[in-house]
């Protein structure tokens, strides 16, 4: 028997809409898709942990899984440049 089509929900219409600013996160486990915005809010936090604590501590469960990688991360620049072009 083939299973109705589900509609659209808000989260799917978001995603669509806003589908041209994400871009595939590396560092993040299974690499979602995320907007400038979170990349940012990472990159202040893993700043954030690592003053703190001293850099160690992003390594030993002190953040998010895949913090550390955000500190040094290039994809954040070129995020940027791609943005401004």
């Amino acid at each position: 028997m083939a299973q109705p089509a589900l509609a659209p929900t808000s989260v799917d219409q978001w995603l669509e809409a806003h589908s041209e600013s994400m871009y595939t996160c590396p560092n993040m486990p299974g690499h979602p898709k995320i907007t400038l915005q979170t990349c940012l809010r990472r990159r202040a936090l893993a700043n954030e942990i690592s003053k703190r604590a001293g850099n160690e501590s992003l390594f030993d469960g002190g953040g998010p899984v895949g913090i550390a990688s955000c500190l040094g991360c290039p994809v954040l620049e070129q995020a940027k440049v791609g943005r401004a072009a």
